[in-house]
């Protein structure tokens, strides 16, 4: 039967001190907040092409008139964007000011866009200081390495100074272990989020600006 031998892992602790065991908390931090941002980005629909087929079917049949219609296809996807949408119609029904229906859509707009940016900045700084700490340990071992060269006098056995430096060495690798995909998975969302406030801005405009293609017959499309 298979065993999970955690030895090694207690080991490298050991050896890498206090600045591993900080790595190893904010690498579970940063898969933590990846795996949470998966899992919203997924329920938002940011992965999915028929969520733009559904705004861009909406836009189209509000440019023709057809609310009712309009407001059909955003109940079926639970977007962020259908959301402003269905809100907008919602209130354009109630004869709001257009002004003051263009300030909530870009209210509601704004805090579906600040939740999609929650916790992406804690991600970045952890990528930002993980190679920076495994730095910091690797001095802080070539200065211990150094120190107990300087001890042995004038007979230095060279294990003693490899060894140092194999462990000062270890935390950069760990550093850099944890920075890589931390960066990776941070300027994914940031993309992602970019993505979204780009279309956000222009879904908006269209839905303001619908009426002025209708005589000219152009249909409304959705800027992927």
């Amino acid at each position: 039967m298979w065993e999970l031998n955690i030895e090694p892992f207690w080991e490298l602790l050991r050896i890498g001190g206090p600045i591993i065991l900080i790595l190893v908390v904010l690498s579970v931090v940063a898969f933590t907040i990846s795996i949470v941002k998966l899992l919203q980005f997924s329920k938002a629909k940011l992965f999915s092409s028929s969520s733009a087929a559904v705004i861009a079917d909406a836009l189209e049949a509000m440019r023709q008139d057809n609310i009712e219609y309009a407001q059909q296809r955003l109940v079926s996807s639970k977007s962020p964007l259908s959301m402003v949408l269905q809100t907008v119609l919602g209130l354009r029904q109630q004869n709001a000011e257009e002004e003051l229906l263009r300030e909530e859509a870009e209210r509601i707009a704004n805090f579906h866009l600040a939740q999609l940016r929650r916790q992406l900045q804690t991600l970045e700084v952890i990528a930002l200081i993980s190679p920076l700490l495994g730095l910091l340990g690797t001095v802080i071992g070539m200065i211990t390495a150094f120190q107990q060269l300087q001890q042995g006098g004038a007979v230095v056995d060279p294990k003693v100074l490899s060894g140092g430096i194999w462990e000062a060495l270890l935390t950069t690798a760990a550093g850099l272990i944890v920075a890589i995909p931390a960066t990776l998975m941070f300027n994914w969302f940031r993309g992602c989020t970019d993505s979204f406030q780009q279309l956000a801005e222009d879904v908006l405009t269209q839905t303001f600006t619908y009426s002025l293609y209708r005589s000219e017959g152009d249909s409304l499309q959705v800027v992927r």
